[in-house]
C-alpha cells in the first residue's frame, strides 16, 4: 500500500516537473524571440534612414513610468513601420490621457479613438507619419503597443 501511494506521488512529482519545465521553456523561448525581433528592429533603424526617423518620432512619445519594455517588433515588409511593445499591471486607459494631450500638443488629428475597460484604440497621424496605440490583450506580456508607420 504504502509503495503504491509513493509510485503515485512520484508519477505527480514528475508530471508536476515537466509542466513546470514547459511553461519555463515556453517563456525562455518567448523572450529569446523578443530579443531577436528587438534587435533586428533596432540594426533597421540604424542602417535605414526611414526607419532612424520614424525612431526619432516614435522614441519620445511618453510612456507612463509603470511602463516596462517588452520589445520592438517590424510588421511590414513592404512599408516603413514598427511597434515598441510594453507590459503594465497599471490600469489599462492610464496612458490614454497622457497620450491624447502629447498629441494635441504636437498638432496631431486624431484619426480614431475608441475607448473601453478593456480594449482602447487610438490612432494619430500628420503629413509625414501614422502612430496607432493599442492598449489591452495583445499577447503574451503585452499589453500596450505603439504602432508606428511613415506615410
Amino acid at each position: 500500500m504504502i509503495a503504491r501511494i509513493l509510485q503515485h506521488r512520484r508519477r505527480d512529482t514528475i508530471l508536476i516537473l515537466l509542466t513546470l519545465l514547459a511553461i519555463s521553456s515556453f517563456a525562455a523561448c518567448s523572450q529569446y524571440l523578443d530579443r531577436a525581433s528587438t534587435d533586428a528592429v533596432d540594426n533597421a533603424i540604424q542602417n535605414n534612414p526611414k526607419m532612424s526617423d520614424l525612431n526619432k518620432v516614435c522614441s519620445v512619445i511618453p510612456i507612463p513610468s509603470s511602463f516596462r519594455f517588452v520589445s520592438k517588433t517590424d510588421l511590414d515588409d513592404q512599408k516603413t513601420t514598427f511597434s515598441i511593445n510594453y507590459y503594465s499591471d497599471a490600469n489599462l486607459n492610464e496612458a490614454v490621457g497622457l497620450w491624447r494631450e502629447y498629441f494635441r500638443s504636437k498638432g496631431w488629428d486624431e484619426v480614431r479613438s475608441e475607448i473601453s475597460a478593456t480594449k482602447s484604440v487610438l490612432e494619430y497621424s500628420n503629413s509625414k507619419y501614422r502612430v496607432v496605440l493599442y492598449i489591452g490583450d495583445l499577447g503574451y506580456r503585452i499589453n500596450h503597443s505603439i504602432y508606428c508607420e511613415s506615410l
